[in-house]
């Protein structure tokens, strides 16, 4: 390391970058999953109702009638209810409008290219059921005011303050949300009422999010709502999530395994190769040693000493790369959104340690088999 600085440094860079291709992999999938881990995961909702054959936000059809949400609201378990309304909204940048009239009266008027959202309506403006991070703005407080998941708003080119055509209605965008990514698509939130004038759906729900009373036992409650109630299924929180992951994950997991699983291949042979070229640049030097009567058991814990602590300055270079890059990716190009976790470093550091440890042997070995009187020679 200290002798050929310019290899090290080379072996450095590729391990960073094979380090940074890693974590970027495994913290891509992550922010997929992040998305429904922060809505459906709020620690405001202990159960989700939903009508019977739905176990999912993004896959949902029939719709509960307001009954039902009234019959929840009278068990003595619940704190709080709030009816949901889930729908795909096609979302457009347009110029601010006289009293929120419909943009479709104003043909004259031209809006910009239009990106379908997934739209949750729920009791504005503190009802359960809404954005879970606001980083701008405020939450919606009444009809034809909206909130935008940052990404969303990235791709329409537009901020607080600015008028949306959300189905041909004009809104306000009053706020920006954050981890509320799919990647195929970002959250909208805006009140119930507005999103059934927007659908066309009306005195009917999704969705019940329920917030029990501490201490309540959220499995127990929901078999009970399951045996009151028919025709509707009731999911503690934790099921609910993972019902959602597995649904917004399902055509995405097998690729991103597969190719995560060929980046760390490849992120290994590189790493392989380059602590073995380290090596084998100083093959002259071991092979002398090894004339001088060197134990090989102590060259090569010299050898993987060394090996390892390229791959631990790699690493850390790799690790704080991702991070600089996480923050320059949120403000300048919002889309390519991951969640990096230091976790992934430490999973990821010892593969490439006993990796780099075999490359480094593999020079040691060969040099075992040779006359170390050839070490000598010119």
């Amino acid at each position: 390391v200290r002798h050929r600085r310019s290899r090290a440094l080379v072996a450095i860079a590729g391990i960073a970058v094979s380090t940074l291709l890693v974590l970027v992999l495994m913290g891509t999938y992550r922010s997929l999953t992040r998305g429904v881990r922060m809505y459906v995961g709020s620690s405001r909702v202990d159960i989700w109702v939903s009508p019977l054959g739905t176990d999912n936000l993004i896959r949902s059809s029939v719709l509960l009638p307001e009954s039902v949400v009234d019959s929840i609201e009278t068990l003595p378990e619940v704190r709080e209810t709030g009816p949901l309304v889930r729908g795909f909204v096609a979302v457009r940048k347009a110029p601010p409008l006289p009293g929120g009239s419909e943009l479709a009266a104003h043909p004259e008027i031209e809006s910009g290219p239009a990106i379908n959202l997934l739209a949750m309506g729920y009791r504005t403006p503190r009802g359960i059921g809404g954005p879970p991070l606001m980083i701008g703005g405020r939450l919606p407080e009444g009809p034809r005011e909206i909130v935008l998941d940052r990404v969303a708003a990235h791709r329409v080119g537009v901020a607080p303050g600015d008028t949306v055509d959300v189905n041909g209605l004009a809104f306000e965008l009053v706020g920006i949300s954050a981890g509320t990514n799919l990647l195929a698509t970002q959250f909208a939130f805006l009140d119930a009422a507005s999103l059934e004038a927007t659908s066309g759906i009306r005195g009917q729900y999704s969705f019940v999010a329920v917030g029990l009373h501490p201490g309540r036992d959220a499995e127990a409650v929901a078999r009970l709502i399951d045996s009151r109630f028919p025709r509707i299924t009731a999911y503690s929180r934790d099921a609910f999530v993972e019902n959602n992951i597995r649904e917004v994950a399902a055509g995405f997991r097998p690729l991103q395994l597969l190719v995560s699983g060929m980046g760390v291949l490849a992120a290994a042979v590189l790493v392989a190769l380059l602590v073995q070229g380290g090596v084998e640049d100083r093959r002259q030097d071991i092979a002398v040693l090894l004339a001088m009567g060197a134990p090989s058991r102590s060259i090569g814990i010299g050898l993987f000493a060394h090996a390892t602590l390229l791959v631990v300055i790699g690493a850390a270079v790799g690790g704080a790369i991702l991070l600089v890059l996480d923050d320059a990716l949120a403000s300048l190009m919002p889309t390519l959104e991951f969640a990096p976790r230091v976790l992934d470093l430490a999973l990821v550091l010892p593969l490439f340690v006993v990796v780099s440890g075999l490359a480094a042997s593999v020079p040691l070995a060969r040099l075992r088999r040779i006359d170390p009187v050839t070490a000598f020679r010119p």
